[in-house]
């Protein structure tokens, strides 16, 4: 289904902290994508904000929040540019690196390779591009051309019936939100902290992280302890060496 509703970009500083922040860059690229696609690019109700209108050259269209026109949007670039700009990375990615060091140090994973891989979400690539053309295809969608292609009178009398929602329901609503909100806060951290080990949990399974250790093939007790201690060095030199770059990368950001 189509939604009437614009996406406000206004809206994306504080909404953007939501789905891109340390644990949700523990996600697969399936779950980060499909996470940020459902909380920013459909309303409240489930319906896409955004149209693909041509899933080979990646072409989308969506409503302008300020003047009601309908905006092209080739790849998805102005909206990238947006998410990205209104997304705090800095403070996040070192909550990461910090949750990734203390999870994996002392172990068979080299917690600054994970983290490198982690955050190549962030910068929104074309798997992201690909997984909402996917989910926002015309051609998939129940709504046939021919009302498609009607002229503006039906989408102009839907959004009045919208607008005309009882005031009062709505006030209830959000004093209500309010409310369970707080009631649920203490649960939703718990359920976060759960949340965020198991997803750790997942990639220290992973075995595309682990450090290759070199040994004879006898498994020579000496020459693995000697790697041991070469990797732990180099794991302390290197802990130095990326605090200081991400340090400066991180001010200069």
């Amino acid at each position: 289904m189509i939604s009437t509703e614009p996406i406000k970009f206004n809206e994306f500083p504080t909404l953007v902290n939501d789905v891109i922040n340390s644990k949700t860059l523990t996600y697969s690229n399936e779950k980060f994508n499909d996470n940020i696609y459902k909380k920013l690019l459909k309303d409240k109700d489930g319906k896409d904000k955004v149209l693909c209108t041509d899933i080979n050259r990646k072409h989308f269209t969506y409503k302008d929040e300020n003047n009601g026109n309908m905006v092209v949007d080739l790849k998805l670039e102005k909206l990238r540019d947006k998410i990205l700009s209104s997304s705090n990375p800095v403070n996040e990615k070192k909550i990461l690196l910090n949750k990734l060091i203390k999870k994996f140090d002392g172990t068979n994973k080299d917690p600054y390779f994970i983290f490198a891989d982690l955050i190549k979400k962030m910068q929104l690539n074309n798997d992201f591009v690909n997984h909402v053309a996917k989910n926002t295809y015309i051609k998939n969608k129940n709504t046939n051309n021919k009302n498609l292609n009607e002229d503006d009178k039906d989408y102009e009398k839907e959004l009045e019936e919208l607008e005309e929602l009882d005031e009062d329901d709505e006030l209830n609503e959000e004093e209500n939100e309010e409310n369970e909100e707080n009631e649920e806060n203490e649960e939703d951290e718990e359920e976060n902290d759960e949340e965020l080990d198991k997803e750790l949990d997942k990639i220290g399974n992973n075995k595309k992280y682990n450090i290759n250790y070199i040994s004879n093939d006898d498994d020579n007790e000496e020459d693995i302890l000697e790697v041991s201690n070469q990797q732990n060095e180099l794991y302390n030199t290197n802990n130095k060496k990326h605090t200081k770059k991400y340090d400066e990368y991180y001010e200069s950001e």
